[in-house]
């Protein structure tokens, strides 16, 4: 990797914040002094996904397909999963979704470790993933405990993830380490509001709501 970094043209990662957090030793196991030496052909390029597979429009996946002119269809979406998932069927209960590997580095301690006052409120979670066994016993427990509050999918489908995006309200993505990510934008497509932790590509792809700009909560 050295030798590379030393002897390439262009060094390139997956995002603009990415890039300046490789300079750091937390980050850039052990390469750092390498990367700032050669910090002037250093680029941070963003991510994309594929706006045609991920398309609402047109998506076979999900429910009910709408768009940014036809924003009242996604709602049927939101209330087809909750019959599926054997929620209670409200749209006005706030639906919260995690598309996720359930690991540490993705914030699950973070989640875990706020579901107690989350689950105080009127809201549904869904969560979708595999991952370290310790959380997802965790998230099974919560399940157990609250069965119209949370439902949990020990398992990864892209076809299922697309019926989540479509539907759920909030999309929750804590992570504590991401280069890039392509989950916020997933959900930002499919209509979902991301709420990420600032790191890497979340903090570059995501900017706080506010009454005149934003896309999601940081």
């Amino acid at each position: 990797m050295k030798g590379a970094i030393v002897l390439s043209d262009y060094i390139t990662t997956v995002s603009p914040s990415y890039a300046k957090e490789i300079q750091t030793p937390e980050y850039a196991y052990g390469l750092n002094e390498v990367i700032c030496n050669y910090k002037d052909k250093l680029i941070g390029v963003l991510n994309g996904i594929d706006i045609d597979f991920y398309n609402p429009e047109q998506d076979l996946n999900i429910y009910i397909n709408f768009s940014s002119e036809k924003l009242d269809k996604r709602i049927e979406n939101k209330i087809q999963l909750q019959k599926d998932l054997a929620f209670p069927i409200n749209p006005n209960i706030p639906l919260l979704a995690i598309v996720s590997r359930l690991v540490d580095h993705k914030g699950m301690d973070l989640i875990i470790e706020s579901m107690n006052k989350l689950l105080k409120n009127d809201i549904q979670l869904v969560v979708l993933g595999k991952g370290d066994k310790n959380y997802e016993e965790q998230f099974i427990k919560y399940e157990q405990r609250y069965p119209h509050k949370v439902r949990v999918l020990i398992i990864f489908d892209v076809n299922l993830a697309k019926k989540i995006y479509a539907s759920t309200d909030l999309f929750l993505m804590p992570s504590k380490s991401e280069p890039c990510g392509l989950s916020q934008m997933i959900a930002c497509r499919y209509g979902a509001i991301p709420i990420v932790r600032k790191t890497g590509g979340l903090g570059d792809s995501i900017k706080d709501y506010n009454s005149n700009t934003g896309n999601g909560f940081v």
